[in-house]
Formats: structure tokens, sequence, C-alpha cells
């Protein structure tokens, strides 16, 4: 496996403020989004994960120290921290507190040994991810309420593995990650545990390779 990229759930779910203030009911994304492990999932995937290869993991800016830390324990050698700049980030209750108009995530390399060296780093000179910065616009109307954008996974996919390298997504959502290593021509495996998420992904799974089919 030469990337491992995910968006886990965050574990958001929770009764707050904005019902009081704006009307609004609470983050609520179901059970599949309470009382997750943050941390239980990282050692099979650092145990199927190659020397030199890396790992994107996206999660709740609270949580992303206790996932390093973690990581570390593990061997894993964290490097830094990417940012997607939404270019439309959510207004919650600007009159309480500033829009929070980013979200991050992880990128750590498996070593060899005591070195690290030798990972696949695609540079394409002049993006603004070469800072580690990504910017798009967040997804509209989508049948998973915490979807990525689908140019985001391909700029990361592109960045961290090479044509012909596996990609693993243990969390694949509506297939996001699947679909942007189809187009990169990488292979892939997904993992997801609700079936109408499964179902969406496999549809746009297909609607890719029979359109490469096609053309």
């Amino acid at each position: 496996m030469r990337l491992v990229l995910s968006d886990p759930p965050y574990g958001v779910s929770r009764i707050n403020n904005l019902q009081r203030t704006m009307g609004r009911r609470g983050l609520d994304f179901g059970a599949w989004d309470v009382g997750f492990d943050h941390t239980g999932w990282l050692e099979d995937a650092v145990t199927a994960l190659m020397p030199r290869g890396s790992m994107v993991i996206w999660s709740d800016w609270k949580l992303l120290g206790p996932i390093a830390l973690y990581l570390e324990s593990l061997g894993m050698v964290v490097k830094r921290q990417l940012r997607w700049r939404k270019k439309n980030p959510m207004p919650r209750n600007v009159t309480r507190s500033p829009v929070q108009g980013d979200e991050c995530a992880l990128w750590a390399v498996k070593p060899i040994g005591s070195k690290c060296t030798g990972w696949v780093f695609n540079r394409r000179p002049g993006y603004k991810y070469e800072r580690g910065e990504f910017d798009y616009a967040v997804v509209q109307r989508c049948a998973h309420p915490t979807k990525k954008p689908d140019g985001l996974f391909k700029d990361i996919i592109e960045m961290f593995s090479s044509k012909g390298d596996l990609v693993l997504d243990p969390f694949a959502g509506t297939g996001t990650t699947a679909v942007a290593a189809q187009r990169c021509k990488r292979r892939h495996i997904s993992f997801e545990i609700k079936e109408d998420y499964f179902e969406m992904a496999v549809a746009a799974l297909e609607k890719v390779v029979s359109v490469e089919r096609y053309t």
C-alpha cells in the first residue's frame, strides 16, 4: 500500500448552541459518527502501509494532536499538516464566533527502520499546494454530509503516489477516494460500513470506469 487516504468520522455529532441561537438543530450525522474510536483503526492501517508509504488523515482540529501522537507510537513519522481552505465555508453563527473556514489533515510517512527517506512527493511548481494548502468549495447538496471535494483528493493522490500504486481508504463514504484514484490511474481498495453509502460509491466508480472504457 503506497498511500492511505481517509476521512474518518470526526465525532462532532452533538447538541449545540445553534439550536438556541439560530434555530438550527445540533450536528447530527447519525450513529456512524457517535462514539467513533479515532485511533483504534490506525495500527492495522500502518501494518498495511509499505515502507516509505504515506498516510493522509483528515480529522477535527481538536483530534489532530492525539492522532499524531498515536501515529508516532506506531513508528510513523508525522511530517506536515495539510489544509483545505474552503471557498464557501458555512457561516454558522457569525455574531458569536469566527467562521471555521478550513479543515486540516496530517501527513505521515512510514520509515524503513530508523530512516525516513525516499517517500513519493510529486511536486508541481507554481501550485499553492506546495505549501500544503488546497482551495476548494464545499460540496453542496450531497447525500453524504461531510463529502470532500473530488479535486482535493485527486490532488493528494497525485502528490503522494505514482501511477499504478495502491491507495487504501478504510472509510470510503460515497467513494471520493476510489473515484479520484481511478481517475489518477492508481489501484485502490475501499471499505464502507453503511450499505447506502457503499451503493453510492459503487455507482460513482462504475460511472468513471464506464467513461474510461468508451473514451
